[in-house]
């Protein structure tokens, strides 16, 4: 079994599964389904990891939509997109996502620069990617949506005194509200299918 190690560091919020812990009640049916056979095969493998002491906030935060079917979605996204109201922010992103994306949940930000990793595979281009985000101002918020890449690109970044969020599908998911994608079986299946 591979070592996993969670950070002391206070600055660093991790987010886990929050149907591990409380109801699933107005998951969407897929959702629920996958989560029925998912949380009882992996909730004391994330126990033996978590401490009393952190506080973990919800990976759920970056894809209501695709989740749930009865949720408070205008709130939701309003809160979310104030973190990056009208700030200068870099976006760390697979190359494939703006083609399929009509409403750009960042569109509020003062500024947005992108840095583009490969949407498969991004680990071989972990280096490159580093030295990239080494030659941005640390006073600009990083974003990350670049899978498990980003999460070890931002936990690095956040090591070197950045600002940094890993926003998951947050860009996707914002989308496909707006576009009022249908989230049945196959809608979820594509949702979280990667941008190919």
């Amino acid at each position: 079994m591979r070592e996993i190690i969670f950070s002391n560091d206070e600055r660093l919020l991790i987010g886990i599964w929050r149907e591990y812990y409380y109801s699933s009640i107005g998951l969407r049916e897929p959702v629920r389904e996958w989560m029925y056979e998912f949380v009882p095969r992996y909730y004391f493998i994330m126990e033996e990891f978590l401490r009393d002491s952190k506080v973990y906030g919800s990976t759920c935060i970056s894809q209501v939509y695709a989740n749930y079917e009865y949720y408070d979605f205008e709130t939701h996204y309003s809160l979310m997109r104030k973190i990056w109201d009208n700030k200068d922010i870099v976006l760390i992103c697979g190359d494939k996502i703006f083609p399929h994306i009509q409403y750009n949940i960042l569109d509020n930000a003062k500024s947005v620069a992108y840095i583009y990793g490969p949407i498969l595979h991004a680990y071989t281009e972990f280096d490159t990617l580093k030295a990239t985000i080494e030659q941005i101002s640390k006073d600009k918020l990083l974003l990350f949506a670049l899978g498990p890449c980003g999460k070890v690109l931002a936990y690095t970044m956040l090591q070197q005194g950045y600002r940094v969020i890993d926003i998951g599908h947050a860009i996707q998911d914002y989308n496909a509200y707006k576009n009022r994608v249908v989230m049945d079986s196959a809608g979820i299946a594509q949702f979280f299918a990667p941008d190919l």
